[in-house]
C-alpha cells in the first residue's frame, strides 16, 4: 500500500499533476473518498507591545533673519500750482457826500522882495510885518505860512499874529546860521474888521549886531466854516 504521505505530496504538488490522473487508486486499495480534512489548529497568543522607542534629539534652533536694508528716501513731492486770483470785488457803497467846500483867499509877498529884521548887540527887534496881511470877512480860517530865511547871528521867531497879537501854539524859532525854510499853521476866528498877519521877531545876542532875511513866502487863508 502506497504511503499516504506520498500521495498528499503528489496532489499538493502542481509539477507532478499529470501524474496522479495515472495512478490506479484501486490498485493501491485506496479510498479517496475516505481523505480526512486536516482541522485549522488554534490561534497563537498575540505578542507582547514593542517596547517604547526613544525620543528624537531636539532640533537646532533657527537662525534669526538678517535686517533688511533701510529704504532709501523718497522723493520730494512737487509743489501745487498757485490757483488764479480771484475776482475783484464788488466797489463799495458811495459815501455821504461832504459838505460845500470853502473859498480860498491867496496873499503872495512881492516876488523877489525881501525883508531883513536886524539890530546891534542885545536888540530884541519885531514883532515885525512881513508884508502878509489880509483882512477876511467875518468867520473862521485855516492860514498856512511857508517861507525861506537867512540867519545870521541871532535867534529868529515867526508866527500867525490877528491884529498884532500872537496866535497861540504858531510861534516857531530858529537861531542857528543859515538858510531854512520856514512853516506854520494855524485856525483863527476874525470878526471882518481884524486883520491876519505873519510877523517876526530878532533876538540879537551881546557883542555881535544880528540879522534875519525873510525871503520869498506866501500866506493861504481857507475858509472853514
Amino acid at each position: 500500500m502506497t504511503d499516504p504521505n506520498n500521495i498528499k505530496f503528489l496532489v499538493s504538488n502542481p509539477s507532478i499533476s499529470d501524474q496522479i490522473k495515472t495512478i490506479d487508486f484501486n490498485s493501491f486499495n485506496i479510498l479517496v473518498n475516505s481523505v480526512t480534512t486536516n482541522t485549522t489548529g488554534a490561534t497563537g497568543a498575540t505578542g507582547a507591545t514593542g517596547a517604547q522607542g526613544f525620543q528624537g534629539l531636539d532640533g537646532s534652533a533657527a537662525m534669526m533673519g538678517v535686517t533688511g536694508a533701510q529704504g532709501s528716501k523718497g522723493e520730494i513731492g512737487i509743489m501745487g500750482v498757485t490757483g488764479p486770483t480771484g475776482a475783484q470785488g464788488a466797489l463799495g457803497a458811495t459815501g455821504l457826500q461832504g459838505s460845500g467846500g470853502g473859498s480860498v483867499n491867496h496873499i503872495y509877498g512881492a516876488t523877489g522882495t525881501s525883508v531883513t529884521l536886524g539890530g546891534p548887540p542885545s536888540s530884541f527887534i519885531g514883532p515885525s510885518g512881513l508884508n502878509l496881511d489880509e483882512t477876511p470877512s467875518p468867520g473862521k480860517y485855516y492860514v498856512s505860512f511857508s517861507s525861506r530865511v537867512q540867519i545870521a547871528l541871532c535867534t529868529f521867531g515867526y508866527g500867525i499874529y490877528i491884529d498884532d497879537v500872537l496866535v497861540q501854539h504858531t510861534e516857531r524859532f530858529i537861531n542857528e546860521n543859515g538858510r531854512w525854510p520856514l512853516s506854520t499853521q494855524g485856525v483863527v476866528e476874525v470878526n471882518g474888521s481884524q486883520t491876519i498877519s505873519i510877523q517876526g521877531t530878532v533876538q540879537v545876542p551881546s557883542g555881535t549886531f544880528g540879522s534875519a532875511t525873510i525871503l520869498d513866502r506866501n500866506i493861504i487863508l481857507l475858509d472853514v466854516n
